[in-house]
């Protein structure tokens, strides 16, 4: 199980915070770039958002704490997962608690008691049935295995759905899904939780699900997208001062304020996708990962941070990742 075996002592007996309002669970702020620090067996961190391959304490405290300092409400948790391509100890070893689902509630019971909201990701990247990895090195299962293996899972998060944004996988979702697959599993999920939070991330220019018959108006009354909740984004991290960029917040924020350097004749009056909420609520659109791949891997200028928050919250998107 690799961390989920070693998982220590959790945070006492602090008591559960009372449940957020949706409005706030769907609020998700996290450091997914951005956030430094030392952990007492890593030392200097470039911080890749989830405590859920840390199996000591003091390395979660120490991660609670710069989160806390940051402004942070929410915490990656995955179910497994791993990012070999680092070298880092804690990369290297990732964890996978699909089979031992005990120690990752206790992990996000930790969490919440900490003052975190959980953000949930569920391996399902990609395709695959299992059993074992569609993805080595990520250390994700894959779309169906997920369809297979979520009501399990579901039964042991029930009592924390008040506290947790569950989200598909990573940018491996969409591309990485077929649009007909994206929709059985939100209907799976509503079927378990009919008033729980959903989210999915899309990968650089790609927003789902807008292509093909039958997926136009995917947001709109009655839309296949109708199940879901949060949609996250990526963005080129090499570039983001580009098409990939504006055609897709263009349609994710509203107002839409044009970047000064976005050429005057692209695409002037982009449709904004989000108008309509769904039977829940409104739609929450997160610009999530864009200088990430860079980030972890101690690439980013000191100053390049706050110039990609503040390009994209004048651009008019209010949750910024």
């Amino acid at each position: 199980m690799g961390a989920a075996a070693c998982l220590a002592a959790t945070s006492g007996m602090r008591p559960f915070p009372t449940p957020p309002t949706r409005d706030e669970l769907c609020t998700v702020k996290m450091s997914f770039q951005g956030l430094e620090f030392i952990a007492p067996t890593y030392g200097h961190v470039f911080w890749w958002e989830t405590i859920a391959w840390w199996p000591h304490l003091a390395d979660r405290q120490a991660a609670y704490a710069a989160k806390r300092a940051a402004g942070d409400t929410h915490i990656i948790l995955d179910l497994s997962g791993s990012y070999k391509e680092l070298g880092e100890e804690y990369d290297e070893v990732g964890a996978d608690y699909s089979q031992n689902l005990p120690a990752l509630v206790a992990l996000a019971e930790e969490a919440i008691r900490e003052g975190f909201l959980i953000d949930l990701r569920l391996a399902g990247d990609g395709q695959g049935a299992g059993p074992g990895y569609n993805d080595p090195v990520g250390m994700t299962y894959g779309h169906d295995w997920l369809m297979a293996n979520f009501p399990r899972i579901a039964a042991a998060f029930a009592h924390l759905v008040d506290y947790t944004v569950f989200v598909t996988g990573y940018d491996g979702c969409f591309y990485g899904w077929e649009p007909e697959q994206m929709v059985a599993f939100g209907k799976l999920f509503r079927s378990i939780f009919p008033t729980g939070t959903l989210g999915t991330e899309f990968n650089t220019g790609h927003i789902p699900l807008g292509e093909g018959p039958g997926y136009r108006d995917a947001y709109g009354p009655n839309g296949c997208m109708q199940d879901f909740d949060v949609i996250y984004g990526e963005f080129d991290p090499f570039n983001y001062h580009a098409d990939s960029t504006w055609q897709i917040v263009g349609r994710l924020v509203s107002p839409y304020v044009r970047p000064d350097d976005q050429p005057a004749g692209d695409d002037p009056h982009p449709p904004y996708l989000l108008h309509t909420p769904n039977v829940r609520g409104p739609w929450f659109f997160i610009a999530f990962e864009i200088l990430t791949y860079r980030w972890v891997r101690g690439q980013c200028a000191p100053d390049e941070i706050p110039a990609y928050r503040s390009y994209f919250a004048t651009m008019g998107c209010a949750h910024i990742c």
